[in-house]
């Protein structure tokens, strides 16, 4: 997934996948 884009969406579902990368 590309986090750059999704980044803020995952900050709100789910936090973890940010720190996995």
């Amino acid at each position: 997934l590309n986090h750059l884009g999704t980044t803020p969406i995952i900050l709100i579902y789910y936090p973890p996948i940010i720190i996995k990368g």
